[in-house]
């Protein structure tokens, strides 16, 4: 099974969707180019690929569009389908509760992703926002200050996560 960058399973990757994967990550974590369309391109090459279903959920979710919200089921239901390992699970309850809206549930199973794999970067970033959204202004520093001691500066995404704090 192949892994992320920072060590993470992923269940139904390849080496050409993990790519897009990771690309997909670096454009919603920098807040530049088009990372549904990555994901999208990541998607296409590996149907069976959950965590990139999951990262194109949250990217419609966390966009805040009210349009947005039946393409974030729609990732959401693909994903539900595959065989998924327990963090992938979690982040899928995560994203069951965020397209019911059920916004503060989703940040609190995020909180459990991140206590279990504190480099979850997406985890991290999309709890983040929901802490911003929610205005769980103690979230916004503790969830970040908890993760950072498994983080070095060497990391991929350690600034991004630094910022965050």
């Amino acid at each position: 099974m192949l892994t992320d960058i920072r060590g993470h399973q992923l269940t139904g990757a390849t080496d050409a969707s993990l790519k897009q994967f990771e690309q997909a990550s670096r454009q919603l974590t920098l807040f530049s180019g088009d990372p549904v369309s990555t994901v999208d391109t990541a998607i296409a090459e590996s149907p069976d690929f959950v965590m990139a279903h999951a990262l194109r959920a949250y990217l419609h979710i966390l966009a805040a569009e009210a349009g947005a919200l039946p393409a974030a089921r729609v990732s959401l239901e693909a994903a539900r389908k595959l065989p998924a390992n327990r963090r992938e699970q979690m982040h899928l309850g995560a994203i069951g509760h965020l397209v019911e809206g059920r916004w503060h549930a989703a940040g609190r199973v995020l909180e459990d992703v991140t206590v279990e794999a504190p480099r979850d970067a997406l985890a991290l970033l999309a709890g983040h926002q929901i802490d911003f959204f929610t205005a769980r202004s103690r979230m916004l520093r503790d969830r970040i200050a908890r993760a950072l001691p498994a983080w070095d500066a060497g990391m991929p995404g350690y600034h991004s996560v630094l910022g965050m704090h």
